[in-house]
């Protein structure tokens, strides 16, 4: 990333100031969650910085095209002011990756996918890319499918590997990236990210009995660690990486929900590390922390007005509730 002057900044997180505010917190799911009927959940959104999307019950079932369409409207625009594109574009690239990891598995398995979320990589481009042909996408992409491409067989197609090797992808080039990035903000947010994401990817691969797993993630010293042991030795060396009230609360419970538990409890901990962002009075920290609030945000409305619509248990659903950034 091209180091840019704070001032450079200026306008961009003038206007992050204002949509902040627009950003909902968690009393509002709380709310949402509270709600019996559709018609509820429709107060609940028209009282909200929603309201201009949801004006009758039939906006509720197409939720998710609409808060996508919110998402990456503040998404793009941003990217358009933005002095330097690189911080949007790692909120994008998250995004990217699923429709890539889902065109893959009906590429290998002929996975039905679901609608994609909306980018500027287009289907044509991600063909181009299976096939091995030369595009403009960034190199984390290109060497991701040359390396599925090696360990996929068309006698023996196993998608878990899409996940993980794609997966593994995007975190070991977040180390690049924060070498990059002109802000110590981000840069220690990202390799903190990649730490604890890596343990996450890590745990899901080991229930799976994956082989080679180590050779697709990050060269983390924690995750080296953890990599040989039992799951149940697995609570000291993440005391090390993470405060001992968040360990405890990732420990406490089933075994079969360890990792339900540790991604909602490390997504936590790693918003509270974006608190000072809030404080900077203008550089990339103002739009990389309300990014990562709308990313949050968009997640919570998933989880509640999918649930509620779909009568699944109100006590689940609020377990999995994320910290919002306001």
């Amino acid at each position: 990333m091209e180091k840019s002057a704070p001032e450079q900044w200026c306008f961009i997180s003038g206007k992050v100031s204002v949509l902040e505010n627009n950003l909902l917190r968690k009393d509002f799911f709380h709310r949402l969650l509270a709600s019996e009927k559709p018609e509820d959940l429709l107060v609940c959104l028209r009282e909200s910085p929603l309201r201009e999307h949801f004006n009758t019950i039939q906006d509720l079932y197409p939720f998710e095209d609409i808060i996508n369409l919110h998402y990456f409207h503040h998404l793009w625009e941003l990217r358009q002011l933005a002095p330097s594109p690189e911080v949007c574009d790692l909120f994008q690239l998250r995004f990217d990756l699923i429709n890539l990891k889902n065109f893959l598995k009906k590429k290998i398995a002929g996975i039905s996918p679901p609608a994609p979320f909306p980018s500027p990589m287009g289907e044509k481009t991600l063909e181009e890319l299976w096939l091995g042909r030369d595009t403009s996408l960034p190199q984390v992409y290109k060497e991701a499918v040359a390396t599925l491409r090696v360990y996929i067989k068309e006698a023996t197609e196993d998608v878990s590997l899409v996940d993980l090797i794609l997966d593994g992808a995007y975190l070991s080039s977040l180390a690049w990236v924060a070498e990059k990035i002109s802000s110590f903000l981000i840069k220690d947010y990202l390799l903190e990210y990649q730490r604890l994401r890596g343990i996450l990817i890590l745990g899901r691969a080991l229930k799976l009995a994956k082989r080679d797993i180590m050779r697709f993630l990050p060269r983390e010293e924690i995750l080296e660690r953890l990599a040989p042991l039992p799951l149940e030795e697995w609570k000291r060396p993440i005391l090390e990486t993470l405060p001992e009230k968040t360990v405890e609360n990732i420990f406490a419970g089933a075994k079969k929900d360890l990792f339900t538990r540790y991604e909602r409890h490390t997504e936590d901990y790693l918003m509270d590390r974006l608190e000072p962002a809030r404080y900077v009075t203008f550089g990339p920290e103002r739009v990389f922390g309300y990014l990562s609030g709308l990313t949050t945000e968009v997640f919570n409305l998933r989880l509640t007005l999918g649930g509620v619509l779909n009568k699944l248990g109100k006590d689940a659903l609020r377990e999995r509730l994320r910290k919002t950034y306001v």
